[in-house]
């Protein structure tokens, strides 16, 4: 039983050597990604009884949809995110944000589709903020230790000697 379990773990043991290596993990598309909570998600149904702040709220997170929507479709912009703020009963001014990963060029495009989407916020209050995509060297981990191999050839080792003895 001894020589038996021996062979079983490095046998283990090399199989997931080649493992360790190799391409680097891929990244886990947006659409994958657990979403943050946001306006709609917190508010709840739209079915439930219909308030003035409710109504505000929904017609904020369809005019941020529709911003994110239009500037997805811009050439080379990968993710946005936009939140809008419409005038309440506190008089507070009608605002936009918007972050997005993409070319910088893109920035005046994607103020002008806000600008057209909430009309009643004024240009000093739409704020653009744009990051340049990162490239494919820096998004890519680097390969594991060579430490980690190392350490599975000793953790079968170990088992092995555990084995000998126990027989």
């Amino acid at each position: 039983m001894g020589p038996r379990l021996v062979s079983l773990v490095l046998a283990a043991g090399a199989l997931l050597l080649p493992s360790c290596g190799g391409e680097p993990a891929r990244p886990v598309p947006v659409a994958e990604q657990p979403r943050r909570p946001d306006k709609a998600r917190a508010f709840g149904s739209p079915l439930l009884v219909p308030t003035r702040d409710g109504e505000r709220i929904r017609q904020e997170v369809a005019r941020a949809a529709e911003i994110e929507r239009a500037a997805r479709a811009l050439p080379g912009v990968a993710e946005v995110r936009a939140d809008v703020e419409l005038p309440d009963r506190c008089d507070r001014p009608a605002s936009v944000a918007v972050v997005y990963t993409g070319p910088a060029r893109h920035r005046d495009a994607i103020e002008r589709i806000a600008a057209g989407v909430v009309p009643e916020a004024a240009a000093d209050r739409i704020v653009v903020e744009g990051t340049e995509p990162a490239s494919a060297a820096e998004r890519a981990p680097g390969p594991p230790l060579p430490l980690l191999a190392a350490l599975f050839v000793a953790f079968g080792a170990s088992l092995g000697v555990l084995g000998e003895r126990a027989r």
